[in-house]
């Protein structure tokens, strides 16, 4: 597999590594916050050690937060009508849950 989506015609089967979502939009968007990031201390910790991108894996912390916050940024804006979140770290998963009731939302 050559880590790139999957497109047939106009249609993307909606599964995107970490560039592969920029650019495109999807009517339901899903985004895992993986355990490189987590909310300690009233603030985004990084924890580049965590990675699963090779190419991230060895920066030191505070570069590292720079570009997770980014590429979730990215991520989080792919949904043009729904965005689920879920985090795999538990006090994380706790913040955004304060921050965003879940199933909670405007209709378009």
């Amino acid at each position: 597999m050559s880590g790139r989506p999957k497109a047939s015609g106009s249609r993307h089967d909606g599964r995107s590594p970490r560039h592969g979502g920029q650019g495109l939009e999807y009517h339901h968007a899903g985004v895992i916050i993986g355990p490189g990031l987590t909310w300690t201390h009233g603030r985004w910790t990084a924890h580049p050690e965590e990675s699963h991108d090779k190419e991230l894996r060895g920066l030191p912390p505070e570069q590292y937060l720079r570009y997770a916050l980014n590429i979730y940024r990215v991520l989080l804006t792919r949904g043009t009508h729904t965005t689920r979140i879920h985090s795999t770290d538990r006090k994380t998963q706790h913040y955004l849950d304060t921050l965003i009731r879940p199933g909670s939302g405007s209709k378009c």
